[in-house]
């Protein structure tokens, strides 16, 4: 399957153990998205280990699943999957490259740290500036189902 954002439903989910013994939940997704990945199926796999819990849990709800419900309310809902290549090093030391999906969580709140956003004045400055750059291209080729949104001026 081509990297890129797909829209997708599940169509079964399991708890399990990592490896390394760890409880995780692999959901299989099967592609929505009218087009070449069409009916294309690949898993997710979350950890209920550390800071992956929290998002685990988050990519759950998204999905349909509901605390005191059946697992398989995780293939209720349809959703935004991305889909994307990971580089790594095997054990034998050569290169190996894993497909990986990540669950697109829709954001609740704003997500920019306070110590980062910028002041009334900073703002309104670069507001002011920015009324003198053009506007931005639009992309020359239609967007195909699959296709990232990294490539766009404005996303």
């Amino acid at each position: 399957m081509k990297d890129g954002r797909y829209q997708a439903q599940g169509v079964d989910a399991v708890l399990g153990y990592s490896k390394n013994g760890k409880q995780q939940i692999e959901i299989l997704f099967e592609i929505c998205d009218a087009g070449p990945a069409k009916g294309e199926r690949i898993s997710f796999t979350g950890s209920f280990s550390g800071g992956a819990a929290e998002y685990t849990l988050g990519a759950m709800r998204v999905c349909g699943w509901a605390p005191a419900t059946p697992l398989n309310t995780c293939c209720k809902n349809k959703i935004e999957i991305e889909v994307y290549t990971e580089t790594f090093t095997g054990r034998d030391g050569g290169e190996q490259q894993v497909q990986r999906v990540r669950i697109r969580t829709p954001r609740t709140s704003l997500q920019t740290p306070t110590d980062r956003r910028m002041t009334a004045e900073d703002g309104a400055k670069f507001l002011a500036d920015l009324a003198g750059v053009a506007q931005p291209v639009t992309p020359s080729k239609p967007r195909q189902s699959g296709d990232d949104d990294d490539d766009l001026p404005f996303g």
